[in-house]
């Protein structure tokens, strides 16, 4: 299995159709469907910190019992759980308990492990190209915050699917399609 990495609005669905007519095989990830069934929604920033973490918790679950029951190693995801691991952190409180830290810690070891588990190949999508804000988009900074987060986890060296990280500077769909693919095949490390 092969994953792509990052923030809303980098490109990721864009570079997954891109992926998918070169001959990847898709295996769709919905955690806006998934936090739907929850009765819950990623948009909405009221919740408190503890409701947060018991939605958390629920999504890493569904993306478990998704990979085990139909990850095949041909297969893409537009999302990992090294995703999940951003949004607790950007939702946490900004001074955290030792409880807070504790559950952090656990809750990221435990997205790395599901993406050690189930992935040979992971690609971190940066930010780069034009950012453009809808109704159900985050904020520039929070894309950032996001994507410092994901660029700490490559560095962690309990992960260890073979990563690679798109230089911002990489904008154009071709180049980011061909450049991925080769990595996902072993020719590009």
């Amino acid at each position: 299995m092969k994953g792509l990495v990052g923030a809303h609005r980098v490109g990721k669905s864009t570079l997954t159709k891109a992926l998918v007519k070169l001959g990847f095989d898709e295996l769709p990830v919905s955690i806006s469907k998934w936090q739907k069934e929850l009765g819950t929604d990623s948009s909405n920033m009221n919740y408190s910190w503890e409701t947060r973490k018991k939605i958390q918790e629920r999504l890493i679950r569904s993306f478990g019992s998704l990979l085990f029951v139909q990850a095949i190693s041909a297969q893409i995801t537009e999302r990992t759980p090294l995703d999940l691991y951003g949004y607790a952190c950007i939702n946490a409180p900004e001074n955290p308990t030792e409880e807070d830290v504790k559950w952090l810690n656990e809750y990221r070891h435990e997205c790395i492990r599901l993406t050690n588990n189930y992935y040979t190949h992971v690609a971190l999508i940066q930010p780069g190209i034009p950012y453009v804000e809808t109704d159900k988009s985050a904020k520039e900074d929070t894309i950032e915050a996001l994507n410092a987060v994901y660029l700490s986890l490559f560095l962690d060296s309990s992960l260890t699917v073979k990563k690679y990280i798109m230089p911002v500077d990489c904008t154009d769909i071709n180049i980011r399609a061909n450049i991925t693919s080769a990595f996902f095949i072993n020719r590009h490390e």
